[in-house]
């Protein structure tokens, strides 16, 4: 599983690298394009991360520091603050994104743009609680069949892609002249 997401997350840094292409193809604004290659960097760094293990390792470790510090036992407090901390940070601040979003009028491109980002800054809180690893969370987003970890990680892929697709389509779009198709 770990190669498979890893070549999805190398896909939507393609898609997003297409819409940096699309950006300066058009002649946007640079933050346009340094946007775009920001989404692309952080699924690169997903896809890295992946291959190699790191949010195993990351888990593992603080697991041992947990243990070293004697604190195993009473883990549970800790993640059960942990957890509860990274929601309603996730929840604050996905409300603070939508009242900025509310504030300004974007074009459909510049729309596409913010829901990718937003899609991509999804991954803290995800990430997070996969580190945390509360038994309470963990039942929740790997319940078998199908995990809900695997829906939410592939949805926030896919807005991505989707986003930078149709971002690249929008400014081509809006960089030909009137009547050419």
């Amino acid at each position: 599983m770990n190669f498979f997401g890893a070549f999805v997350y190398l896909l939507v840094a393609v898609a997003a690298i297409v819409a940096v292409r699309a950006a300066r193809q058009a002649h946007r604004p640079t933050h346009d394009m340094v946007q775009w290659f920001v989404i692309a960097s952080g699924f690169v760094l997903l896809a890295v991360t992946r291959i190699a293990g790191l949010e195993e390792l990351a888990r593992a470790s603080l697991r041992e520091w947990v243990r070293t510090q004697d604190l195993y036992d009473a883990r549970g407090d800790f993640q059960s603050v942990a957890a509860v901390l990274i929601i309603l940070l996730a929840t604050a601040t996905a409300f603070a994104l939508w009242r900025m979003w509310e504030k300004r009028r974007r074009s459909r491109a510049g729309k596409a743009r913010f829901f990718a980002l937003l899609a991509l800054f999804g991954y803290i809180p995800l990430w997070g609680l996969r580190l945390v690893s509360f038994h309470a969370t963990d039942r929740i987003l790997y319940a078998s069949p199908i995990h809900l970890n695997w829906i939410i990680d592939g949805s926030l892929a896919l807005a991505c892609a989707l986003g930078a697709l149709y971002y690249a389509r929008e400014t081509g779009r809006q960089s030909r002249p009137r009547g050419a198709r």
